[in-house]
């Protein structure tokens, strides 16, 4: 009996192991699933040919862990003062007030040109990628068709991105299967989607070719187009740091939102603020919405503006366009 049992373990033990050797060949060539195909099947403007594709996808390398790193994003584990602390470090500002002087006559022209104020444009490019020095490791072609096919919630959205990526490499003639960026398959100093890349992407230095790779007039001139392009007014406020009675509470919105009410209104509802700061808020057309933030202790709050979603456009995650707004003031400053 233990002869049998023995035998029996083994042959378990070895077929586990075959199954999970063609699991693992499966996951590494994209060609081999079933969904690939039927998705590539449905696709007519990839640029490429779908054998071309096929070959491409074929080289791809899987990305497992693209997905764990997207589930431990800071908005689902950490509180809003830990992720502050975290990014907005005494390097990133005083790295982004370097860049500023480096590059004072281009930020210069496109505040001019496209209304965006030199600071914000600036603290896009530092809170993504610290100014252009980690734009991510992770193959952007194997990056996104593991999303695309493997992403719990957003496959929808990834495959149409996959799709974008491949137009894009062949528009531009790029190398897909070179390009590295984030874990979400975002690319450059920027860290534009490819959706976001063939949308908004200038060509900044006017030499016929958009580069969003390794190009800094593109990607900065592409960040204040972004930001334009999504409502952006200029000599306008973004933010307005206020705390709140009870009254205020039910009238707080938990995803970004255009609109909002006048800052007489939100007084009238028990929204105040440091009188030092009202000179540069008192401007009856402007719509607020209200907010909050978490912290180990109190709440925070805050009222924002359009030029606030405007930037929530660009990362929908509240947190990320307030770590924005308070890099781009200290960069002013």
């Amino acid at each position: 009996m233990l002869q049998i049992n023995k035998w029996v373990w083994s042959w378990m033990s070895i077929s586990l192991l075959c199954i999970s050797s063609y699991t693992t060949q499966v996951q590494a060539d994209f060609t081999q699933r079933a969904e690939v195909k039927e998705w590539l099947a449905t696709q007519d403007k990839l640029g490429y040919s779908q054998p071309e594709v096929l070959q491409l996808l074929r080289q791809a390398k899987y990305q497992p862990k693209v997905l764990p790193t997207l589930e431990k994003a800071p908005e689902r584990t950490w509180v809003w003062s830990d992720y502050r602390q975290r990014l907005l470090s005494k390097q990133r500002i005083k790295a982004g007030r370097k860049f500023i002087k480096k590059h004072a006559a281009l930020l210069q022209k496109l505040e001019s040109e496209y209304g965006i104020p030199a600071e914000y444009i600036v603290a896009i490019a530092g809170v993504e990628t610290n100014y252009g020095r980690t734009m991510g490791r992770y193959a952007t072609l194997g990056t996104l068709a593991t999303l695309a096919f493997e992403h719990p919630r957003r496959q929808t959205f990834f495959r149409r991105e996959l799709a974008q990526f491949l137009l894009l490499s062949y528009e531009y003639q790029l190398e897909p299967l070179a390009i590295k960026g984030s874990a979400a398959g975002a690319m450059g100093m920027g860290q534009f989607m490819p959706s976001s890349y063939r949308a908004y992407g200038v060509d900044g230095d006017s030499d016929g070719r958009i580069n969003l790779l390794s190009n800094n007039i593109d990607s900065l001139t592409s960040i204040a187009n972004y930001l334009k392009r999504h409502g952006w007014q200029p000599n306008t406020p973004v933010m307005l740091p206020v705390t709140i009675t009870e009254q205020a509470l039910p009238h707080i919105s938990k995803r970004p939102t255009k609109g909002g009410e006048d800052l007489r209104t939100w007084r009238n509802l028990g929204v105040s603020w440091q009188e030092h700061l009202a000179a540069d808020n008192a401007n009856d057309k402007v719509d607020y919405r209200l907010y909050r933030f978490t912290t180990h202790a109190e709440p925070e709050y805050i009222l924002a503006t359009g030029n606030f979603y405007a930037i929530t456009r660009y990362n929908h995650s509240l947190w990320y366009a307030r770590l924005v707004a308070e890099l781009a003031e200290l960069l002013r400053q």
